[in-house]
């Protein structure tokens, strides 16, 4: 009875993780000069670096990683909106969980779904807070630390929340 509520849990992930990526505004990406394009592209190796740098902990038989891929996700929806975080984060989960921690396709599929669809949330929440992509604002009429802050932790909260949520209710589902 598990294996089906967990399946159809994933399954449902799946799902909502797909309907994220066609709601995602991509138009921001095509609009990026070159210049912004080769800091969000660093970005993304630095998210991909830190996955492959990831410190291993363990607590008795239980073994995970810690790394601060959060650190340049955070850095790429306040520099470039949520559509870049969106390809940072599904890139560095893919790396992540394929290279870096070898996990079974099923898994990898699920953490980067959750993951896919914390960060559409959040970029959801940070720009209805009224949270605007740094680049292309620069100057005059660019928005100030004050307006971009509530946005910003808005986003990492959300993202955190639906993040720890999903995983939680999954670890429930396979325990029982």
């Amino acid at each position: 009875m598990n294996d089906r509520r967990l399946s159809a849990y994933m399954a449902s992930m799946y799902g909502l993780a797909l309907c994220a990526l066609l709601l995602t505004d991509w138009s921001s990406l095509a609009t990026l000069p070159s210049q912004a394009l080769i800091g969000w592209l660093g970005l993304i190796l630095i998210g991909v670096l830190s996955e492959g740098l990831a410190i291993g902990l363990s607590v008795g038989a239980a073994t995970s990683t810690s790394s601060i891929t959060f650190l340049p996700l955070l850095a790429a929806v306040q520099l470039f909106g949520p559509a870049a975080a969106v390809v940072l984060v599904t890139v560095t989960q893919v790396f992540g969980e394929f290279v870096v921690r070898r996990k079974p396709v099923g898994r990898v599929l699920f953490n980067v779904s959750q993951a896919l669809g914390a960060t559409v949330a959040g970029g959801y929440l940070f720009t209805v807070m009224g949270g605007v992509a740094l680049q292309g604002h620069e100057g005059v009429g660019a928005p100030t630390m004050t307006q971009q802050l509530l946005p910003f932790i808005v986003f990492g909260l959300a993202f955190l929340a639906v993040n720890h949520a999903a995983v939680s209710m999954a670890i429930t589902l396979s325990q029982g």
